[in-house]
C-alpha cells in the first residue's frame, strides 16, 4: 500500500509511530519510521512510511524528521495518539527526549518502550552463534514474505487458521469469551 493511500485508509485520523534509530553498515545513522493505526474495515495495520538518513541525532533534529516525513504523507502530528521508541537518552529523555517534543504537539501521544528492539538484538545476536536459530529465523521470513507478497496465499492462510480455531472450539480445546 502506497503511504498517502494510508491517510485515505485511516479509519479516523489517529495513529501511531513507532520510531528506532541506528547506524547501517556504511556508517550513516539511519531513522525508520513506521505507523500504526486501524483502517476502515477495523484492523489493526502496521506499515513501514520511510527510512531517513539523519546527520544530526538530537531529539529536535529526529523530531523534525518525523514530523517532515509526516506531512509529506498529509499527517498531522497532532493525531499522534502512541509513540514508540528504544531507551536511547535522545528518545526518552524526561525533559527534552523526542517523546517530549511530540508531547508537545499531541497531548494525547502516549509513549511506550520499545522492547521488540532488544527482542531482535537478542535474535540477531544468537542467530550468528547458531546455526539452527539462523536457519529458523530464515525459514520464518522466507514464510513471511512469500505469504505477505501474495492476496491468496494470505486469504487461504486465514481460512486454514478459521478452520483450525473451529475445530478447537468444538472439541472443547478453545472457549470464547462472552460479550
Amino acid at each position: 500500500m502506497e503511504t498517502l493511500s494510508i491517510s485515505k485508509d485511516l479509519n479516523d485520523d489517529y495513529f501511531s509511530i513507532l520510531v528506532d534509530e541506528s547506524r547501517d553498515v556504511s556508517c550513516k545513522e539511519q531513522m525508520a519510521i513506521v505507523l500504526r493505526y486501524v483502517d476502515r474495515r477495523g484492523s489493526v495495520m502496521e506499515r513501514f512510511i520511510g527510512t531517513i538518513h539523519v546527520r544530526d541525532t538530537s531529539a529536535l533534529s529526529l523530531r523534525n524528521e518525523v514530523v517532515g516525513l509526516l506531512a509529506q504523507h498529509s499527517l498531522s502530528p497532532s493525531y499522534i495518539r502512541g509513540q514508540c521508541y528504544d531507551g536511547a537518552n535522545n528518545m526518552q529523555r524526561d525533559l527534552n527526549g523526542l517523546k517530549i517534543l511530540i508531547q508537545k504537539e499531541s497531548k494525547g501521544a502516549h509513549s511506550i518502550h520499545y522492547f521488540a528492539h532488544q527482542l531482535q538484538v537478542t535474535l540477531v545476536a544468537i542467530s550468528r552463534r547458531c546455526d539452527e536459530v539462523r536457519e529458523l529465523l530464515s525459514l520464518v521470513s522466507n514464510i513471511l514474505n512469500m505469504v505477505r507478497a501474495s492476496f491468496k496465499r494470505r486469504d487461504e492462510l486465514l481460512e486454514s487458521q478459521a478452520k483450525e480455531i473451529e475445530e478447537a472450539l468444538r472439541k472443547g480445546e478453545l472457549e470464547t469469551v462472552g460479550a
